[in-house]
């Protein structure tokens, strides 16, 4: 339970409106994304928040594309202060520590992206904010789902919902593989969620 939605089997769909990087590094930009989130009436709007040194190295490549799209602390208070606004439940997906601390003021809930599913680190920080967890799980071998989901419950949080996806930015429909969902919710006896990547 998030706020007063109820999320699981027999429950109205949950829908979660993803912004990812869409704003490329335009605070207001990110303000137009949110309120389009509100007015679709989707559930929930999820924001994805880093920090570009903490990702990568001033040598790496990608560091330059990192920081041409990373929003400033400042600006982030600004967004989130008016994503508050809305009557709509607010999710955070850091991609690093620093950035667990700065969401967990704001957000209602946490994502993890499935490249953090191996990080032990990155789990128990989220998993000690005691709230409503989203667990990407595409990509994952059961092993590693298991392993991540007794990490968050020993850290103190069990109020787990995984996420399947398939990693492929844009997805074929027919690479979807939505029967993943039931054999996930069957393996793991959890609620289980879609990450849409269609075009």
């Amino acid at each position: 339970k998030i706020k007063n939605k109820i999320i699981g089997k027999g429950k109205p769909v949950f829908v979660i409106a993803e912004t990812a990087s869409s704003h490329v590094g335009n605070p207001e930009k990110l303000k137009q994304l949110i309120k389009a989130a509100y007015e679709s009436d989707a559930d929930a709007v999820n924001v994805q928040k880093f920090y570009a040194d903490e990702l990568a190295v001033p040598q790496n490549p990608q560091h330059k594309d990192l920081k041409i799209i990373e929003l400033k602390d400042s600006d982030w208070k600004k967004v989130l202060d008016y994503a508050k606004k809305f009557k709509i439940i607010l999710m955070g997906n850091p991609f690093d520590e620093k950035s667990v601390d700065f969401l967990n003021k704001y957000i209602d809930a946490f994502k993890i992206h499935s490249t953090d599913l191996n990080n032990p680190e990155m789990l128990i920080k989220i998993a000690k904010k005691k709230k409503p967890i989203f667990l990407g799980v595409g990509g994952a071998k059961p092993h590693e789902i298991k392993k991540a989901i007794k990490i968050l419950e020993s850290a103190g949080n069990k109020d787990i919902v995984l996420m399947h996806g398939f990693q492929a930015f844009p997805t074929k429909i027919e690479d979807s593989n939505l029967r993943l969902i039931d054999t996930i919710e069957k393996e793991f006896q959890r609620s289980v969620g879609f990450l849409d990547h269609i075009d």
